[in-house]
């Protein structure tokens, strides 16, 4: 119900857009999964219209009775403007930015839609997001022109939820003054596939159940690109992931490898086919998709993790999914949102920084979470508790927004 006060077959059009839905990543796909099942769960007839280049792609993705794809190519245009005119509430879900893309033509056309949405003073929520300064630091003029399109349409919604503070602290220094609500991952209570599920797909790719398991999942970085790490600092991860996944490899159990996006330009099958390269067990080291691009849900990734004794994580879905499955990580940190989550946890001390990133240090950090392995668990409960409570909030904000809209109309 709506405030409890639904019509009798009143359809609700909730029109979704924006950087995230556009990238198949399993962390992004998560994200939308869920708001669209548990939105859709609270609200019954509620319909999601997704804008996206690739609708029949994007249908298969979300694949749901109530969800619907329009192109965002340019012939599609008046489709593209009825479906915002008809739309009760727009939302641009998760992610690191409603620009993130990496076609200029992707940019404008989510310029053009987020502005003629303010111009039919339709109600747009930021949802979920994480807005970190991250964007300027590699100097690029294309960064920098990214940049302050986003300071410039970043005061366009209507409405702001956020991940972690330090976003809130950005938007205001961007000069948003209109509420700002603290929330976390929409990807937070996604229901992992079952134990069933799981030991299938880890014996296909022959790993034993019975032995221990540590998942690594990195990410693909290209220099200069998306962030401020030279080709050195890469170099350096690679070779000292190998190392430990060595180590891992002979004093520890089983390794395996997760890619949470396998697309260019950050395919993560790139970096894990690298850090192979560099080891000297690297028959022992298994990998899921790996080096075929077999797709894996969401809920089958979180399964795995579950099924993991510790994960090294470096995108922040692979440190989410360890959370709400209470097994303890090691994250590495190459943006904000993953250092700002390991702190709320109260977990920094499990944090390494990319740009420092050792052998050694990791080794350490290993060797303390599994010594300390069932009172991280126990905490990791606790913080997941109150993270998946907040996630939910995301729900109630767009309840109440969608109220307002039918109360005015």
């Amino acid at each position: 119900m709506v405030s409890g006060r639904q019509e009798q077959g009143k359809v609700y059009n909730l029109c979704l857009f924006g950087g995230a839905i556009e990238r198949p990543a399993v962390g992004d796909v998560a994200m939308i999964k869920e708001l669209i099942r548990t939105v859709g769960t609270e609200i019954p007839n509620t319909e999601f219209l997704i804008l996206s280049n690739k609708p029949s792609t994007t249908c298969k993705m979300y694949s749901a009775p109530n969800v619907k794809a329009i192109s965002n190519k340019g012939s599609n245009i008046i489709k593209q403007l009825s479906a915002i005119k008809d739309a009760h509430l727009l939302i641009a879900p998760g992610g690191g930015s409603f620009l993130n893309s990496s076609s200029p033509f992707d940019v404008f056309t989510r310029i053009g839609q987020l502005l003629f949405a303010r111009i039919m003073r339709k109600p747009i929520i930021l949802c979920a997001m994480s807005i970190h300064p991250a964007s300027i630091k590699t100097g690029t003029v294309r960064r920098l022109i990214r940049y302050f399109i986003d300071r410039v349409l970043i005061r366009c919604f209507t409405l702001y939820t956020v991940r972690d503070d330090l976003s809130i602290k950005v938007l205001r220094d961007l000069g948003v003054r209109k509420e700002i609500i603290l929330t976390s991952d929409l990807a937070l209570n996604l229901p992992p596939a079952s134990p069933q599920q799981v030991n299938e797909i880890l014996s296909n790719i022959g790993i034993d159940k019975n032995e221990p398991l540590v998942v690594i999942c990195p990410r693909h970085l290209i220099p200069g690109l998306w962030h401020a790490f030279s080709e050195k600092e890469i170099d350096n991860l690679k070779a000292s992931l190998a190392r430990v996944a060595d180590f891992i490899s002979a004093e520890i159990g089983q390794v395996l490898f997760i890619p949470f996006y396998t697309h260019s330009p950050d395919n993560d099958m790139k970096v894990i086919a690298d850090i192979h390269k560099y080891m000297k067990r690297h028959d022992d080291a298994k990998s899921l998709g790996y080096p075929s691009s077999l797709y894996h849900s969401p809920y089958e990734v979180a399964g795995i993790i579950g099924a993991a004794n510790l994960v090294i994580g470096m995108r922040l879905h692979s440190v989410i999914f360890s959370l709400i499955n209470s097994v303890p990580m090691i994250a590495i940190g190459y943006e904000p949102k993953v250092s700002q989550l390991m702190e709320f946890i109260g977990r920094d001390d499990l944090l390494c920084k990319l740009e420092t990133f050792s052998y050694e240090e990791c080794i350490d950090k290993i060797q303390y979470a599994l010594q300390h392995h069932t009172d991280i668990r126990n905490e990791l409960q606790v913080k997941a508790r109150t993270l998946q409570e907040r996630s939910l909030l995301n729900n109630q904000i767009i309840k109440e927004s969608l109220s307002m809209v039918l109360k005015e109309r």
